[in-house]
């Protein structure tokens, strides 16, 4: 899409900006994917909007998204990731160039379908807990209950432990020290009480981590878990393994990663699931007919079609990253439009999502649009909850996995409904968020 115009490139059109501060987006980071769908709505498919002194961009199209992602030469994660590198260092998430490649050859092998399979088990045992500590009428707050199961099974397959008390409160208060940063982007420098917690926050886990990949490289008998694997594993063109301080980024971004990602689509997925009553009934007979309440095994996955469309439904119009940014590194142009060079583009799932040229109804929850009849003809860049592309989240077969098994699980025992009058909130802070918590009745089904 890269053109040779017959006319000069055109501006995009957008917002006006005020000098310096940009667009409200910029003081409404919480709520991008209200403040961005409503510039797409406003301004069309490519919209130029302001992020402080840089100048963004929109790409509302499935070709759109494909022209980027295709193209990393020319949008790549820069400028715009320096605060993730502080972090998660040079991990997959944030890692560009030939470094980027071979850490995703290395660690690829253990995210096929196949291998996370082996998890199903695991998986089951701790839902299995999680259900049976649930009493009939008690209110829960569905994002707190899915972090902890998502914490426990992360941890228990990835390195075959659970965390103390001191390092699972790390991790999350790190979580929400980030989230706030997108709304009060403070240096890390100033000595807040906050600033100084998370200081803090960030000796414990490294610590912890450093701590659990020495143990593990010392132990005369080796646990069969994704850490081992890692510590083993080679790339298969150089014969070389990960760097001691390469694994170290890889376990903190698998965490930071995939924690908060997994358990937003949990929580709005059975948000759906109430607000949708046929379609809760239309799952239930599913699973009803093919498990007869009993535990799912990744053989019984592919008799479950429904099961699978009801989340991708739900990622669909509550994808968990609602928002993807590149840095452009030199001049292009798309559909007529110029995007100049140390500028950003904008890939919003919420928007795409959402396009009624790709989606009919884009509002309305309708599961059987993923059915392989209906999905004909759909552009491949027209769903993308977890990106796309080369740099498609590694863990998309591992999600999917996980959240076919805990739905099916728990739609057998419980119906979850929202309590009356309860405020929900959608914020991006960066994943999309119950700003309040969600908090839902627990029915068990008799």
């Amino acid at each position: 899409m890269t053109t040779v115009a017959d006319s000069k490139p055109r501006i995009a059109p957008g917002p006006l900006a005020l000098p310096v501060l940009g667009n409200p987006v910029w003081a409404l980071r919480r709520d991008l994917h209200n403040v961005i769908h409503h510039y797409w709505r406003e301004h069309g498919d490519i919209v130029r909007f302001k992020i402080g002194s840089r100048t963004a961009h929109l790409l509302a199209r499935p070709e759109h998204v494909e022209h980027v992602i295709k193209r990393p030469e020319i949008y790549s994660k820069t400028k715009s990731y320096e605060n993730v590198r502080r972090i998660m260092g040079q991990s997959l998430v944030a890692a560009t160039g030939e470094l980027w490649k071979t850490q995703r050859r290395i660690i690829q092998p253990e995210f096929t379908p196949k291998k996370v399979e082996t998890s199903v088990p695991l998986i089951a045992a701790a839902t299995e807990r999680m259900v049976a500590r649930w009493n009939d009428g008690t209110v829960i707050d569905v994002q707190s209950e899915f972090w902890q199961l998502v914490m426990e099974i992360l941890w228990t397959t990835l390195f075959s432990r659970q965390l103390s008390r001191e390092v699972a409160r790390a991790f999350t208060q790190t979580i929400e020290h980030m989230a706030r940063r997108m709304t009060f982007p403070l240096p890390d420098s100033l000595p807040t009480p906050r600033n100084l917690r998370f200081k803090k926050n960030i000796n414990v886990i490294d610590d912890y981590i450093r701590g659990v990949i020495e143990e593990r490289k010392s132990a005369t008998q080796q646990v069969d878990d994704w850490l081992t694997r890692m510590i083993l594993a080679v790339d298969e063109e150089s014969n070389r393994g990960m760097s001691a301080q390469q694994l170290h980024d890889e376990v903190k971004s698998l965490f930071f990663g995939g924690q908060r990602t997994t358990v937003a689509g949990f929580a709005w997925l059975f948000w759906d699931l109430d607000r949708f009553p046929g379609v809760r009934e239309k799952l239930r007979h599913e699973l009803d007919s093919v498990l007869n309440h009993r535990t799912p095994t990744a053989e019984d996955l592919e008799k479950l079609p429904y099961t699978m469309q009801v989340i991708q439904e739900s990622l669909r119009l509550n994808p968990p990253f609602p928002a993807y940014v590149r840095d452009v590194l030199m001049e292009d142009v798309v559909d007529n439009v110029l995007l100049p060079a140390d500028s950003m583009v904008l890939i919003c799932p919420y928007v795409t999502h959402r396009h009624p040229e790709f989606w009919k109804e884009p509002e309305t929850f309708m599961p059987e649009r993923f059915s392989p009849e209906a999905s004909q003809g759909r552009p491949r860049y027209a769903y993308l909850p977890f990106g796309a592309g080369p740099r498609v989240c590694i863990g998309n077969h591992f999600t999917y996995l996980l959240m076919h098994i805990v739905l099916a699980m728990v739609a057998q025992k419980v119906n979850l409904r929202m309590v009356p009058n309860g405020p929900v909130i959608q914020r991006t802070v960066p994943q999309l968020w119950a700003r309040y918590g969600l908090y839902m009745q627990i029915e068990r089904r008799r």
